[in-house]
Parts: structure tokens; sequence; C-alpha cells
């Protein structure tokens, strides 16, 4: 496995930019990296099969939050 992998996460809703969902929910990006989304990322991967460790995959996890898309 490689010890290293990169993502781009790009969200494409009208409201974005103000962190609110098109059905006036807020909305935030922040919610990828909690604990109960990460966790079910983990599971439904099934990375514990893989050999990982939730915890440490946690800790590892580095994130950029910038936004680059157009205002609407």
């Amino acid at each position: 496995m490689p010890s290293q992998y990169s993502a781009t996460v790009n969200f494409n809703f009208e409201g974005v930019e103000k962190e609110i969902y098109p059905n006036g929910s807020t909305f935030s990006p922040n919610y990828l990296v909690s604990s109960n989304f990460l966790r079910r990322v983990f599971d439904e991967l099934q990375l514990a099969e893989q050999g990982l460790n939730f915890w440490i995959l946690q800790r590892r996890l580095l994130f950029n939050r910038v936004f680059t898309g157009k205002l609407f």
C-alpha cells in the first residue's frame, strides 16, 4: 500500500461559499474531518482489514481548506 494519498474534494452547489446547503441548513467542510464521518469511511472501506488503525489514521490526516470556486 502507498504510504501517502492525496485527494481533492470539490463542493459545487449554490450557497457553498456561504457554507449553506441549498435547503438552507448549515454546511461545514469540517464535517469531513469529524470522528463520526471518518469512522464511517474507515468502516465502509474496511480499512481495518488492510491493517490500518483508525486512531493512527485520524491523527495523521492533513487537510487544507481552500475555497477556489466561483461565487454564485
